[in-house]
Parts: C-alpha cells; structure tokens; sequence
C-alpha cells in the first residue's frame, strides 16, 4: 500500500469467450496499455488511495496493483484452486502457499489465491495448472480478503522455492497431452457424470456442437442409453422435432471413429459447471 503502483480494473466481455476479462485502468480512466513500467506508465500509477477513491467513484470493478520491473516483487497466481461450495484448497496450492510464507489474499471469485512475496525471477506460467509466476510485469486484481494462517505483511521468498515453482510449470507445460479415454458404455458413474454436465448446456445450441453432443453420448453411454439421455435433453431446446427425428442422426453415429464426451465437458465448464 506504501508504493505507488496502483490502478483500477473493469469486467469487459469479449464475443466468443465465456468469460469476461479484467481489463486494467488507471485512475484517470484511460485503459492501460503501451509498455508496461515505463515513464508514461509509471506517471498513470497512482497511490493507494487514490486509486480507492477513484473505486468509490464507480470507475472501476475493482483494485488492481501493477507489477513493474526493478520493483523488487514476484507474483504468485493459482488459479481455480479452492472449491467455492466447501471452501476446500487443493494439495499443490496449499503446499506452494506453505512454502512460500508471504501475504497472500483470495482472487475476486473466492476460487483463487494471490501471493505477493519479495524477489527477482523470470515470468513463468502453466495454464494446464494454474500457476502463474510474474516478476516486473502484469498486475493483481486486490480485494484485500487475507488468506487465513498467512502473513500480513509481504516478505522476502526463498531461492529453493522460486527454483521449485519453476520446477513444477516446466512439468506441467512438457507433459504430453493423453488421447481420450473411451469410457465403458453404460457406466452408472459415468452417466451421472454426464447428464451433470448435460444439465448445464443449452440444447438451442448450433447445429454441429449439437451433433458432437449426440456422437459423443452415442459412443460412451452405448445404444440405448445414449439416445435416451440425447432424447431427453435435447427435448428442452425450442428446435426439439420429436425422437423420430434424432433417430435418424443416431444410426449413422455407428459408421465413424470412436469419440469422447470431452465436448460435453467443455461445453459444460464454459457455462460454469464443475465435475462432482
């Protein structure tokens, strides 16, 4: 809070992405861009209340504070580490958070954590995980909300531990990605899973997602189970014509590469479902 390195931040949405960004201001309102950390950028930062002040004016939808190079900071974003409904942290976040014994604070969601810890080290970050190591760029969305049993204050992060994150991104970037697993037709557990995921998808969806819908629980539902629950869920959208005509479909689903309801899934996450 002492540095001058604060800014706002606003939710913009963005055609084709589920989600909306965070998109960062400064203060006076002009969206941040240009190089970050040099003097035109460093002039926009303002102090810790300013940028409160300028919070409570409605500008923005939150506070943000701008990492920037020579400042001495090293970053630490896990991303969709806690589980909103038990509050539940993973055993990687849990054990980096351990390690690195600095302030640490939850993200706007309550589902990720932000470690502020003093240091150098190069940028770094796995989106297959989650983790993200930042160092002179970039910045924080802050709400302030300490993570329990942490510090309050922001404190120097050991080398070996610095050496590890990097350890556990390179991992995690390298890891070769596996083929699709081709469930057993029928599973009750794997039909459960499904039609938890199915609940969240629309079945006004196009034409071609819901066709991979359909191909997809033709392949790891079975026959006769998968046109049930393809039946069933597409009978809630508004184009829905009667089985009769999904039947057609579903006998040619039979003459193709096998398939994986990995499109369900993704489908599913887009619209905020999480895998029980």
């Amino acid at each position: 809070r002492e540095r001058p390195q604060w800014l706002g931040w606003r939710f913009e949405s963005k055609e084709g992405e589920a989600k909306p960004r965070k998109v960062p201001y400064y203060a006076d309102g002009r969206r941040r861009i240009g190089k970050q950390g040099d003097d035109a950028d460093r002039k926009r930062l303002v102090t810790f209340d300013h940028a409160v002040s300028a919070m409570a004016a409605g500008k923005f939808s939150g506070l943000g504070f701008a990492f920037l190079p020579g400042d001495g900071l090293i970053g630490i974003d896990l991303d969709n580490v806690i589980d909103a409904d038990t509050g539940e942290i993973q055993e990687r976040a849990s054990g980096i958070i351990r390690s690195c014994q600095s302030y640490t604070e939850l993200s706007p969601s309550g589902r990720g954590v932000h470690i502020y810890s003093l240091g150098e080290t190069k940028s770094h970050k796995s989106n297959e995980i989650g983790v993200e190591m930042f160092c002179g760029r970039q910045f924080f969305t802050v709400t302030g909300r300490h993570y329990p049993g942490t510090p309050e204050q922001v404190t120097p992060i050991r080398t070996e531990v610095v050496s590890r994150l990097h350890q556990v991104i390179d991992a995690a970037r390298n890891r070769p990605t596996a083929a699709p697993a081709r469930l057993p037709p029928g599973g009750n557990a794997d039909r459960d899973r499904i039609e938890s995921a199915l609940a969240f998808v629309n079945a006004d969806l196009g034409y071609n997602d819901w066709i991979a819908v359909g191909m997809a629980l033709y392949d790891a539902l079975g026959d006769s189970i998968g046109l049930s629950v393809w039946d069933y869920w597409s009978s809630k959208g508004s184009k829905y014509a009667g089985r009769a005509a999904l039947e057609g479909h579903w006998r040619s689903f039979g003459n193709r590469a096998p398939g994986s309801p990995g499109i369900i899934f993704k489908l599913a996450l887009q619209e905020g479902w999480r895998a029980p």
